[in-house]
């Protein structure tokens, strides 16, 4: 299921006509008709594509909503482990639709009946008694859940451009918000484009009582480990290994064909890998796993075409491929715009739709990707050599520091800057005069206008903990800030929009739990990367995959540079020629700035450049796209 829809409260009654609106606006989400409950001060819609309802799709069973004497659930999700998730239940019928079991979990643990859930969700349900609705969201975020609190009514959806459709909700623009995508940031936390909608956060459950929505349960990670053990553990490897055989095989197609979107690093590889150990392992039921992969020039850095073909090999299985460059970076640039929530453009979109385009050519409606394995399985060089400096690690941090001859004033920086508060940093800044940035933020280009909403979020979203190690803090914000949110759901927005639906065996509970009670070392020690996982695959992949790599394959930057280089001028002036732009128009744009900075791209190539440009480009193509850049909103 793709798209959910649903007004409570006094705006309830009216709203026959809003649902239908809301619902044209995510047509690319759902084109099914969608079904419906009302009753006094609720309506509550949900809708899918025709072809979700195949069995081939698995993860759901059921009609969209459900409903008892006691709670009516619409939700949009995929479940994993269902079996374990029954036995949990009492008295859980082994014939029962997904819906009935999540009917089940909430009149067993209540509002908390989501901490007991495992998949990709978007859930509202609505207690008949008391009024009272839950919104629920998986913390990956892969469904996307949004909403409105307006005049005592909240309108929810699965998309912030459907919730603006509601009349009672308005669609000024959140300028900072919009400034920040067009600098090539992410903002903090559920902030959406629209000034008065905002996302559910991942992992969260929200409640309603008809007044106010309060947050009452969020899943966070367990601690990450900052222990040090040099020598891995073949019992801990074997584990892994398990528990990814089994990720993956919750996430496969219950039948038919799975495509799996291969590069050639340690992730989708891994992925490839597990999948193809649970089919061997029994019960495929004519199950299999279709290898898709982007070919990358020779020449080119970011090259690693012999790896995947490695893989292929060693599996006896057929690599599906597509050259590089024969994927347009901005093709259908102007639709797209139209149809996507945010002004922020996701990086690789062109080869997110690519891909799924030719996984519905080979007959699958299901893909499943790599993402999780930088979250889980690695650690920045900074992280580390700072953790070494907080855990007395004296031993460790002078073996890396007679390596680096030359560097040391750089080294000695990278060590104390990840464990300096924002406190700390600002008054450095102000004793030696400019600004001291943390390792993780972020710089804004020099066309964007700096205004001290917006400086306010290049800061991290959050802060180390006392007691917590750089590594340890690095691990839980990667896992649990919303940048992860918001890049999930494009995904699964994109994919659905090209029909298929794209899920990540890495980023997986169980997997997380596993990652963050091993050790650092496990996910870094002395540069060898992604050890843990790497062992963990060892005799499913070929050794000449698994092992170490002087540098980092897989990059686009080449890519990103033939195909922007060759239509970045003709683009800028489309949008930015022979009118004031909407970025000028809010405040947010140095036209000027961004002129030199196209200039110094087109000469110099540089990706820093290209790439933020890319960004502010597709910012002001998506407000001319939604009409109405001119609204303003909140001061930027």
């Amino acid at each position: 299921m793709s798209a959910l829809a649903a007004v409570f409260g006094p705006a309830a009654g009216s709203s026959g006509g809003a649902i239908r609106d809301m619902f044209a606006a995510m047509q690319r989400r759902a084109s099914g008709v969608p079904d419906q409950v009302s009753s006094l001060g609720a309506i509550v819609a949900a809708a899918r594509h025709d072809w979700e309802r195949a069995e081939t799709i698995g993860g759901w069973s059921g009609p969209l909503i459900v409903s008892d004497d006691v709670w009516t659930v619409a939700a949009d999700a995929t479940l994993y482990y269902v079996s374990d998730f029954r036995r949990r239940l009492p008295a859980s019928p082994r014939s029962g639709n997904t819906g009935e079991l999540l009917l089940l979990a909430l009149r067993h643990w209540g509002p908390h009946f989501a901490r007991y859930l495992e998949g990709d969700y978007a859930i509202i349900a609505r207690e008949h008694h008391s009024g009272r609705v839950l919104l629920a969201r998986d913390f990956g975020g892969r469904r996307n859940l949004v909403y409105s609190l307006t005049g005592g009514s909240l309108v929810v959806a699965s998309s912030p451009t459907a919730v603006v459709r509601h009349p009672a909700v308005s669609s000024e623009y959140d300028e900072t918000f919009i400034a920040i995508a067009a600098a090539g940031a992410f903002a903090h936390g559920p902030r959406t484009a629209y000034a008065q909608v905002a996302a559910v956060p991942g992992g969260s459950t929200l409640s309603f009582d008809g007044r106010e929505l309060t947050q009452i349960g969020r899943w966070m990670p367990p601690p990450f480990s900052s222990g040090w053990e040099p020598t891995l553990s073949p019992t801990s490897a074997e584990e892994l290994r398990a528990l990814l055989v089994d990720a993956t095989r919750e996430r496969m197609a219950p039948n038919g064909a799975t495509s799996v979107w291969m590069s050639g690093g340690w992730d989708s590889t891994a992925v490839f890998a597990s999948g193809q150990s649970a089919l061997a392992g029994g019960n495929a039921s004519g199950r299999r796993l279709l290898p898709i992969s982007v070919s990358l020039p020779p020449d080119d850095w970011g090259y690693e075409d012999n790896h995947i073909r490695a893989v292929g090999e060693y599996w006896s299985a057929e690599i599906d491929w597509t050259e590089i460059d024969r994927i347009p970076l901005m093709a259908d640039a102007d639709r797209r715009a139209r149809t996507r929530d945010d002004p922020m453009v996701q990086a690789f979109e062109s080869m997110v739709r690519t891909l799924s385009n030719r996984s519905v050519e080979l007959g699958t409606r299901v893909a499943l990707d790599g993402f999780g394995g930088d979250h889980l399985f690695l650690v920045s060089g900074a992280a580390l050599v700072a953790d070494h400096l907080f855990h007395g690690r004296w031993s460790n941090l002078w073996e890396i520091w007679r390596t680096l001859p030359g560097e040391r004033r750089e080294f000695i920086r990278l060590t104390l800057l990840p464990l300096l508060s924002a406190g700390t940093r600002r008054w450095i800044g102000s004793v030696r005069g400019r600004p001291l940035a943390g390792y993780l933020d972020r710089a804004l280009p020099s066309w964007i206008t700096p205004t001290r909403l917006i400086k306010a979020e290049l800061e991290l979203e959050f802060e180390r903990l006392p007691g917590e190690g750089a590594a340890e803090f690095e691990s839980r914000w990667l896992v649990t800030n919303s940048i992860v949110c918001r890049s999930s759901a494009w995904n699964h927005a994109m994919g659905l929009d090209e029909g298929v639906v794209v899920r990540g065996p890495l980023f997986d509970q169980r997997v997380i739990s596993f990652a963050a009670q091993r050790p650092l070392s496990d996910r870094n020690s002395g540069g060898d990367s992604k050890r843990i996982l790497r062992y963990a695959m060892k005799g499913l992949l070929p050794e000449s995959v698994l092992a170490a790599r002087d540098r980092k394959t897989g990059t686009t930057i080449g890519y990103f540079r033939r195909q922007l280089q060759g239509s970045l001028e003709s683009e800028v002036v489309r949008l930015f020629g022979g009118r004031r732009s909407h970025l000028e128009r809010m405040g947010i744009l140095n036209r000027q700035a961004l002129l030199a900075a196209v200039e110094r791209y087109t000469r110099t190539g540089a990706h820093e450049i290209g790439a933020i440009v890319h960004f502010t480009l597709e910012a002001e193509r998506w407000l001319d796209a939604h009409q109405g850049g001119d609204q303003i909103s909140r001061p930027v």
